[in-house]
């Protein structure tokens, strides 16, 4: 019985995340988002806080100020345009926000980008993936510990023949240069055929991924795929007439339980 409530209050919990996630530049309510769910206001506050350490006008506020970082990160943006889309009307208060949240002030935190930036001399390439149907394990947490997700997926997906048919993928949803690694939302993933039907499963989710133009590089060795991506595109930039895309990082693992080789997609657009 505990194991069914704590379930409940975790698919609960993660319907208030993707429904933040899907109106993160509207003005999210409280009771708004607990008429959605089907909780009370202060239940759903109970839940969340208790899973996430924040409460949910927390967690949108956070996650807003840490899209502004990313948009910082574009060339051709103003402070002011970051502000609207983060969904602040004045800049002075999105600026005392911003401060509060990263120490420095937009501009300072854009300036101290520009010093930063290094030209990778690695080869990369740019791709186009279709779009792709998975189903998922959703976490939140460090996205070097994957174990246990990537087993979930393994027992869910191998009495269905997928193993052999599927890749492993790993979905990224937040710059992990920017947001806390233990607040970063990821998904354990695995392609699933058109032909399979509805995914159902204990903890299982699935998601239809965009496809697009990516920026692919490809990680071999001992060290983990965080530290390749900060290497080649952190701080990238954009000089072939490519700038990041919103849509989340995709890593292609070559074998299932293998980490050490894999294919990274990075959003690109013109």
């Amino acid at each position: 019985m505990r194991a069914s409530t704590d379930s409940r209050h975790r698919l609960f919990v993660q319907a208030a995340i993707d429904y933040i996630a899907d109106h993160l530049t509207d003005a999210v309510r409280l009771e708004d988002l607990a008429r959605h769910i089907g909780l009370s206001p202060a239940y759903l506050q109970r839940l969340f806080v208790a899973r996430m350490g924040e409460s949910p006008a927390q967690y949108t506020r956070r996650l807003r100020l840490e899209r502004a970082a990313w948009l910082l990160k574009r060339p051709g943006t103003t402070v002011t345009e970051v502000a609207l889309e983060a969904g602040y009307e004045a800049p002075e208060s999105f600026t005392r926000a911003f401060r509060s949240r990263f120490k420095v002030s937009p501009s300072a935190y854009r300036q101290s980008l520009r010093v930063r930036r290094r030209e990778s001399t690695e080869a990369f390439e740019i791709l186009r993936r279709p779009p792709s149907r998975v189903a998922c394990v959703r976490v939140a947490g460090h996205y070097d510990e994957a174990d246990d997700a990537y087993d979930h997926l393994r027992h869910w997906a191998e009495p269905l023949g997928l193993l052999d048919r599927g890749n492993f993928l790993g979905v990224y949803w937040d710059d992990q240069t920017i947001t806390d690694s233990g607040n970063t939302r990821w998904d354990a993933a695995i392609e699933v055929p058109d032909e399979l039907g509805r995914v159902v499963g204990p903890g299982i989710q699935e998601r239809h991924l965009p496809g697009g133009a990516y920026a692919v590089v490809h990680h071999r060795g001992p060290a983990s795929v965080r530290e390749t991506y900060e290497a080649h595109f952190r701080d990238w930039f954009p000089r072939y007439g490519w700038k990041p895309d919103a849509r989340p990082m995709i890593v292609e693992f070559s074998r299932a339980g293998d980490w050490s080789e894999a294919s990274l997609f990075v959003a690109v657009t013109r």
